[in-house]
């Protein structure tokens, strides 16, 4: 399993308002879990992720929000603490 460290896409974006908001892409075939909160301590915050991979049956999913993101091979996942407010269609 690759360590976090090693996750070689991600960007973390603020806003006036407060919210915080951060996406990261697992581009390998193998799992990896993600710590948001090594990017940024207000991402331990948050409290659902937005979460397309292998495991999401090419859906992209809402869940709860527990500290880690676990990818289950390729795959995008979003952090934020406006998950709530985020329309899926």
């Amino acid at each position: 399993e690759r360590q976090q460290a090693m996750l070689p896409h991600w960007v973390v974006a603020w806003h006036d308002d407060g919210r915080i908001s951060a996406v990261f892409v697992n581009t390998a075939r193998q799992p990896c879990t993600v710590n948001p909160a090594d990017w940024d301590d207000g991402l331990g915050a948050c409290n659902e992720i937005l979460r397309l991979d292998i495991g999401t049956d090419e859906r992209v999913v809402r869940e709860a929000f527990a500290g880690t993101i676990r990818f289950d091979g390729y795959g995008v996942a979003i952090v934020t603490n406006a998950a709530a407010s985020t329309i899926l269609d």
